[in-house]
């Protein structure tokens, strides 16, 4: 997610925009230290990774979906860009590929297509 750091050098005054969230957050003393020796202002957003509105939660994970997969790479970033993690572990474990247990669901995505798709990875990089 989007972080914004905003720096303080001593004896620099807080930015406007930021002196009344500051203040109705921060004590006066905090607010006295940062002016006096600096300091660093963070501002970070936080939100879902995925929108779940997308998610297909009905699929069931069986040899016709594997087959719709393999068929192109294309059509497997699509249908993985619609499951969840859980939908996306089961079709690991059904092609017999593991992901370990702290992936996210992006990162289990790019494992499982490059998993399916490494032997066009190889020839290409053996022309």
């Amino acid at each position: 997610m989007p972080k914004y750091d905003i720096i303080i050098k001593p004896g620099e005054t807080v930015p406007k925009e930021f002196e009344e969230l500051l203040k109705s957050k921060f004590d006066e003393k905090s607010l006295d230290k940062l002016k006096r020796f600096g300091g660093r202002i963070q501002l970070s957003l936080t939100a879902p990774f995925t929108d779940r509105i997308h998610q297909d939660k009905v699929l069931t994970v069986d040899q016709d979906l594997i087959n719709n997969l393999v068929s192109s790479n294309e059509n497997a970033t699509q249908l993985l860009g619609k499951m969840t993690l859980k939908q996306i572990r089961e079709i690991a474990k059904f092609i017999g590929f593991p992901i370990a247990s702290k992936t996210t669901v992006e990162e289990a995505r790019k494992q499982v297509i490059s998993y399916l798709f490494s032997d066009d990875t190889w020839k290409k990089i053996s022309k």
